[in-house]
């Protein structure tokens, strides 16, 4: 088994038995006996166990950046790979110019700014970019920030050297974002937002071309932004120009394009709403375009208000965090060549152009 259709398998997302149904059924396929070929279990893992950590060293000791680099890290409870208990990860990635890596997703032993900065620099220094490492991007949290035991702070001394910090934008206007959030339909004690809940459950019986913009507001209560119209439509067609790396960012786009009351370059479209987790700034400001442009169409007078408001390396361990093996090495090795997987096939969807390239 080689390297390509061993991380083929591993995209895939396919385990040894998985791995074993459909190699037999491939060889049977082409007219050869799967009895000459050693298609077992144990010999897939073997190889797939090889090839992984093959590819893994292979990406340490070829990257060699010429370039000055941000290290950027973010914690996430997940089950463990035991699936016994819930650990604490921490995806490190290190970025610069025309350069993105995963250096690894180590288990911390608690959350603490001790453990990541430790994990952080412990990655940096078996990458051997320490001196490359110029900034630190990360969420504003007190266990990142704080002035004497934060993440920021100790990684600084562990290096004996400053560092500029570059506290995440999201995490700021997601602050902001909240306090409108919880002013106009008050708390929620659970994980969804009971309004956006209820609107994603009426979205089929909405009719999409029934919808309402910023003009239907009552005269004199959008002068302020009625006078920024042009330049906040012209501000959305500027970035649509540019390359969008989240569907989201396009969709909240398009859809203030809409409400502005103008028309976006592909014309009029509303997507089905997506996640609501409320810990999503971004599903945030989309939801509540949304509510607000079909409000005629719903009994609003149920939802207590509807005037309210106009978060890369995490998701692939948590889509990948519990498959293929529980050994923690070679997990390490696995994320790493799932990355690499998908940088140079340019997507983690199997479309015609991607499985063209394999």
């Amino acid at each position: 088994m080689n390297e390509k259709l061993s991380t083929s398998l591993d995209a895939a997302k396919l385990s040894e038995r998985k791995s074993a149904l459909v190699l037999t059924a491939v060889v049977q396929a082409i007219g050869q006996d799967p009895e000459k070929f050693n298609i077992s279990y144990s010999a897939i893992r073997r190889n797939r166990n090889k090839n992984r950590k093959r590819i893994a060293i292979g990406l340490k000791n070829k990257f060699k950046p010429n370039v000055l680099l941000t290290v950027h890290w973010d914690g996430k409870m997940l089950e463990d790979i035991t699936g016994k208990t819930v650990v604490d990860r921490l995806p490190i990635i290190v970025s610069g110019e025309g350069v993105a890596q995963l250096l690894g997703v180590p288990k911390l032993p608690n959350g603490t700014g001790k453990s990541i900065a430790t994990a952080v620099y412990d990655a940096t220094l078996a990458w051997e970019i320490n001196n490359k490492v110029k900034c630190l991007g990360f969420d504003t949290t007190s266990c990142n920030t704080g002035m004497n035991i934060g993440a920021c702070t100790l990684i600084e001394q562990k290096m004996k050297k400053d560092l500029l910090w570059l506290a995440c934008r999201h995490h700021i206007l997601e602050i902001m974002l909240e306090a409108v959030v919880i002013k106009c339909i008050g708390r929620s004690s659970g994980p969804d937002i009971l309004l956006f809940k209820r609107f994603k459950k009426s979205w089929h019986i909405i009719c999409k071309d029934d919808f309402q913009t910023l003009s239907s507001l009552p005269a004199g209560s959008t002068a302020t932004l009625s006078e920024d119209n042009d330049f906040l439509v012209s501000f959305c067609r500027k970035q649509l120009e540019v390359f969008q790396p989240r569907d989201d960012y396009k969709e909240l786009l398009e859809l203030s394009i809409i409400f502005l009351g103008d028309i976006p370059l592909k014309g009029i479209s509303f997507k089905a709403p997506a996640g609501l987790h409320r810990a999503r700034w971004m599903a945030k400001c989309i939801y509540s375009l949304k509510i607000f442009m079909f409000r005629s169409q719903m009994d609003v007078s149920k939802w207590k208000h509807d005037n309210d408001i106009a978060e890369r390396a995490v998701a692939l361990m948590d889509e990948y965090n519990k498959l293929h093996t529980t050994d923690e090495e070679q997990k390490q090795f696995l994320l790493l060549t799932i990355q690499n997987f998908r940088q140079r096939k340019g997507s983690s969807n199997f479309n015609k152009s991607t499985l063209g390239q394999l």
